[in-house]
């Protein structure tokens, strides 16, 4: 068996969260792990194959235009966007180039498939185990977001409903319904914006657990975005539970959102019961 590789701090996941992370580490005096210059060690372990994090999986008509907003990646501005280019090219390349001017130490695609403690010393070392080996770590930075771990409820009846269930991960564009009947369950931008789509070809139904909360003017990354966070964080410290993301910021009218409300589409109904 190969002997573990030791670092001070693994970061898991590279995407936003991940890279800032990286950034920060690097500004406060951590190296490479493998450097041996002495000084505090840290590698990204990304189990994707490329840049991009969850975006490199977005659908393909999710565009620049409908993204909800994006922060700059640290000290490294976003270039000019075009509004039309999928968010699935655009955002992977807006990473591709941070992660070259950087140089963080990002190892994939490695995946990691668990934490311990090496020990029973609840202060002591990390043991890091991965798809590429094993790592001893003093800490870890979790920033592998939701993605890969959806929440997906299970409803009497889900398992004798003989049509399709999905993620909204699994979306990949409208034609597939085309003259169905679709139930778009869930009350976030992913939720209104592929209801919006599947709308135009087929008769949707669309089920929240509470009404929609709809803003008027525009998502301001810098302001709401930071208020977000600020709200999230003063939940969490409180030890109170955290709720959707949407619940905290609301949905704006944009113009997919007006559109598919002209077309009647956002007849919301209450959540269901049973399939």
């Amino acid at each position: 068996m190969r002997a573990a590789v030791k670092v001070d701090v693994v970061v898991i996941g590279a995407g936003q969260a991940g890279l800032s992370a990286g950034f920060h580490l690097a500004r406060r005096g951590f190296v490479p792990v493998g450097t041996g210059t002495g000084e505090p060690t840290f590698v990204i372990l990304d189990a994707g194959s490329g840049p991009g994090g969850a975006w490199r999986h977005r659908w393909e008509s999710l565009r620049m235009s409908t993204v909800n907003g994006i922060f700059d990646l640290p000290d490294f501005p976003k270039p000019p966007i075009d509004p039309c280019e999928s968010s699935r090219d655009a955002v992977p390349r807006y990473f591709a180039d941070f992660e070259a001017h950087s140089e963080l130490p990002i190892r994939r695609p490695v995946t990691v498939t668990a934490v311990r403690r090496v020990d029973d010393d609840h202060d002591g070392d990390l043991r890091v185990e991965t798809s590429a080996g094993t790592w001893t770590a003093r800490a870890i930075i979790n920033a592998t977001g939701t993605f890969n771990n959806p929440v997906l409820p299970e409803y009497p009846g889900h398992d004798r409903f003989l049509g399709r269930q999905l993620h909204s991960r699994d979306y990949v564009d409208a034609d597939a319904f085309t003259g169905q009947q679709v139930g778009v369950v869930g009350g976030g931008i992913s939720a209104l914006q592929q209801l919006a789509e599947i709308s135009r070809v087929a008769t949707v139904h669309w089920y929240t657990r509470r009404e929609p909360v709809f803003l008027d003017g525009d998502f301001r990354p810098e302001v709401e975005g930071r208020e977000t966070i600020a709200k999230v964080t003063a939940d969490v410290v409180a030890g109170r539970p955290v709720s959707s993301v949407v619940s905290y910021t609301g949905l704006l009218w944009t113009p997919y959102a007006i559109d598919a409300a002209g077309r009647g589409a956002l007849d919301r109904r209450p959540m269901f019961t049973a399939l």
